[in-house]
């Protein structure tokens, strides 16, 4: 998911993947997987806070797999394109749901 999101600053349009950056933890178990993720404007540099984010990729997933589930029952192709619909526009989907606000 790489929505297209809107500074609260600067109003410039920017994909969420082009503002977060990977900060590496020192982790002292080498199953310890955790990061933390910065995310910043990539034009004024103003700290975002994101949310929705799980939200939208459960709906998205949660839709879809509804819609096979459907299809089993149902003989028909609809659920399978409205399944198919869901995926081919889950970026502006997930923009829906995401929202971020600056942290100052």
């Amino acid at each position: 998911m790489n929505p297209t999101l809107k500074c609260p600053n600067c109003k410039n349009t920017f994909k969420l993947s082009h503002a977060q950056s990977v900060i590496p933890l020192n982790q002292t178990d080498k199953l310890d997987k955790v990061d933390l993720i910065a995310t910043t404007c990539p034009y004024c540099n103003l700290a975002l806070s994101v949310r929705g984010e799980r939200l939208a990729a459960l709906f998205i997933l949660g839709g879809f797999i509804a819609c096979l589930a459907i299809s089993f029952k149902i003989n028909s192709m609809l659920p399978v394109g409205i399944g198919m619909a869901i995926l081919a526009l889950r970026n502006p989907i997930a923009a829906l749901f995401i929202r971020i606000k600056g942290t100052h």
